[in-house]
């Protein structure tokens, strides 16, 4: 494993201790959380903040409300360095009882896809794209599309910030589909969250492909902790991975490096968690090259990738 990598870890680890003392009461996983965005940001971490949005939130919901609790930490950690969380919190609370009235299941994910909508967009365009999201939700329900999974609301969410037409999106997730079901991979089970995470960039989808199918066989051997959790961030990866071989390389060597305790103190976290880990640290590397120009993305919104390698870590984490 190379040296840049070693130091990322060495990176993440203080940064979670430090979490962990001034932070302990929000978890181990939520600390790594943290301590996974915090080294994705080059203009660092700003706790101060952070407790301003804690107590923004605190102040304006009930004692038992789902806003608290987990809800409350994932969005002050994803906001921190924003200044316009009270509008984005409020839009959040709005977009979220509009799908309630919509007979939303009251559920986690639909939570978090209210915020991911609501940290995007405002005032019309917000209007817009919730109408989108509510179209497309309808034809899912409707069709009943065995790639996709029900009321599985933050797939809706990436579905609707694409800027393309549905019915141009369903046509290449169906190819994408056939390629997979032809080779039976024994792992799928719900695969169309990989399946979205593929579609990142405008690099032709056969190519994506080909790349995440690489970084399987590299990992398949060495690990068994691939599953439906683990595939969306291998479909990320794939958008701007140039060698499949180093890039597994490196995830494999920060994941023996987070299992000895020598290098991080992982008790409480279990195996999933740490290579799940270990691949966002590589990601984490991808951030930096993309603000400094270093990949070409081949992509139209640069800004948007990493808004979407911070949620994927998110969600990798407290899902």
């Amino acid at each position: 494993m190379d040296i840049e990598l070693k130091e990322k870890v060495r990176i993440f680890s203080e940064v979670n201790n430090d979490f962990r003392k001034n932070f302990r009461w929000d978890g181990k996983e939520i600390n790594c959380l943290a301590s996974l965005i915090t080294g994705s940001s080059l203009e660092g971490f700003d706790e101060k903040n952070m407790k301003a949005i804690r107590k923004f939130i605190r102040k304006n919901t009930k004692f038992n409300s789902e806003y608290r609790g987990e809800f409350l930490k994932v969005f002050s950690i994803l906001m921190n360095l924003r200044k316009d969380y009270e509008e984005v919190f409020e839009n959040t609370k709005y977009v979220y009882s509009v799908f309630m009235e919509r007979d939303f299941s009251k559920c986690k994910e639909a939570l978090y896809a209210a915020f991911l909508l609501a940290k995007r967009f405002s005032g019309k365009e917000l209007e817009d794209k919730l109408n989108e999201l509510l179209n497309i939700k309808e034809n899912i329900d409707k069709y009943s599309y065995d790639f996709f999974k029900k009321n599985d609301y933050i797939m809706y969410v990436y579905l609707t910030i694409m800027g393309r037409e549905f019915d141009e999106i369903l046509e290449i997730i169906k190819d994408i589909d056939l390629k997979f079901k032809n080779l039976n991979l024994k792992e799928f089970k719900e695969p169309s969250a990989f399946y979205i995470s593929l579609l990142n960039s405008n690099l032709e989808i056969d190519e994506k492909i080909e790349r995440a199918l690489n970084i399987r066989c590299c990992l398949v051997d060495n690990v068994d902790v691939l599953d439906d959790d683990v595939y969306p961030l291998i479909g990320l990866a794939s958008n701007f991975v140039k060698d499949e071989e180093i890039y597994s390389k490196g995830v494999l060597g920060i994941y023996n490096m987070l299992s000895d305790k020598e290098h991080f103190n992982s008790k409480g976290l279990s195996d999933k968690i740490l290579f799940k880990i270990s691949l966002c640290i590589v990601l984490m590397r991808y951030i930096e090259y993309i603000y400094g120009d270093i990949i070409d993305l081949d992509t139209e919104g640069e800004r948007e990738l990493i808004y979407l390698i911070e949620e994927y870590i998110a969600f990798a984490i407290i899902f």
